[in-house]
């Protein structure tokens, strides 16, 4: 697998009032989940600082969207561990969408057991044990980075945090929890990226749509 990488990346989103400014914060340790990201940036990923958003801007670019396509572009099988147990999956990437601002992922997290099954908060590791995709991570091979997706945070309480991505499903089965997760933008030329979930194998070349 192609692992190598310069730098992890992940954008903080600050919400004031009814405006949304965003800076993108890195670690120079590619190994694992980046941690929780503060409202203080270490670093700016080729995003950089962005301009100002005001709140429907924002909801446009991370948040809006259906399920995607029923074209799967990448699939891995694996299992999670969540102790006591192994559960074994598959995940379904049906599309990569990218523009000048963010870069949406719709995927879906498939049980291969015949009865539904609960899932642990095995996707968000870290200081922040909630209940969101925080540790999927995209891969920009073209600029060497490895992105995790948009973190939120009101300055008025910055202890308190929201992802742009969805919550992880406290049950899923075979028919399947369709979610998403929106990341900083691509390099521009960027053609195919790499997925990652915690526990499965990295899922490469899967291609980059662009709107």
């Amino acid at each position: 697998m192609k692992r190598r990488l310069v730098a992890v990346a992940a954008a903080v989103v600050l919400v004031v009032g009814g405006g949304v400014a965003f800076v993108a914060c890195q670690d120079s340790d590619g190994a694992g989940p980046a941690p929780a990201p503060s409202s203080t940036p270490t670093g700016s990923s080729d995003g950089g600082e962005g301009d100002g958003w005001t709140t429907e801007e924002f909801e446009a670019a991370v948040l809006q969207g259906d399920v995607g396509t029923s074209q799967v572009l990448a699939s891995v099988e694996g299992e999670l561990s969540d102790p006591p147990d192994v559960i074994p999956v598959r995940v379904d990437v049906t599309q990569v969408l990218a523009d000048e601002t963010s870069t949406l992922v719709r995927f879906t997290l498939v049980h291969l057991g015949d009865e539904p099954v609960r899932l642990g908060p095995v996707f968000s590791s870290g200081a922040i044990r909630s209940r969101e995709m925080r540790d999927v991570a995209l891969i920009d091979p073209t600029s060497e980075q490895r992105y995790q997706p948009y973190i939120g945070v009101r300055v008025t309480d910055e202890d308190a945090s929201f992802c742009a991505c969805s919550g992880q499903p406290r049950t899923f089965s075979a028919t399947g929890a369709y979610l998403t997760a929106t990341f900083p933008p691509l390099d521009p030329s960027t053609e195919t990226v790499s997925f990652e979930l915690p526990w499965l194998p990295l899922m490469e070349d899967i291609p980059v749509q662009r709107r």
